[in-house]
């Protein structure tokens, strides 16, 4: 079942294998897989738009009118890392990435929420840029282990290279209840 939709900018894959192979050994050597869950690498991305609910045959038709405006300027943007954060809830986390970029990624999150007015004056978030590394699922068991999460992501983003890592804007559906969580590309 589809629990959520979202508008995202698809990242090459490539440019993220290291951190990821790195952050997979921390979980497996010290057993963390029931506390760390990585994200998909396959579907590595910044978060355009969250949809707060379903979306009929007519938002469908908006949102990828809309995506069409925003695709050709995507496929020049250079994308460089700022830090990393979390979005804390509760005893749980996420560990993000924040992208520095010559693209208006708030400029073409306010595009969607023109269209979706009536859902984005039920939602009091603000849109934060970022580029999903992992869950943490349990923050105190976590917390002994930070220190290795943060020395290796810092490693990385001294690393990093601004390079065009952008591949394309995309409409996702998703099934959060599905383990692991299911990503199917809709436009």
């Amino acid at each position: 079942m589809i629990t959520s939709y979202f508008v995202w900018v698809t990242l090459k894959k490539i440019a993220f294998m290291n951190i990821f192979g790195s952050l997979q050994k921390i979980i497996e050597k010290n057993r963390l897989e029931k506390i760390v869950k990585l994200q998909n690498p396959t579907a590595l991305h910044v978060t355009l738009y969250y949809f707060w609910k379903h979306l009929s045959e007519d938002d469908m038709i908006a949102i990828k009118d809309k995506i069409d405006t925003i695709r050709p300027n995507i496929k020049d943007g250079k994308l460089n890392l700022g830090d990393f954060r979390y979005f804390l809830h509760w005893n749980r986390a996420i560990f993000y990435l924040t992208p520095k970029t010559d693209l208006n990624l708030n400029g073409f999150n306010k595009a969607f929420e023109g269209l979706f007015h009536k859902e984005t004056e039920e939602n009091k978030l603000t849109y934060i840029p970022h580029i999903t590394l992992f869950k943490v699922k349990d923050l105190k068991e976590y917390e002994r282990f930070r220190p290795l999460f943060e020395k290796e992501v810092k490693w990385f983003l001294n690393d990093f290279w601004k390079l065009d890592y952008f591949e394309n804007v995309n409409l996702y559906c998703v099934d959060s209840d599905n383990k692991p969580e299911m990503q199917k590309g809709m436009y």
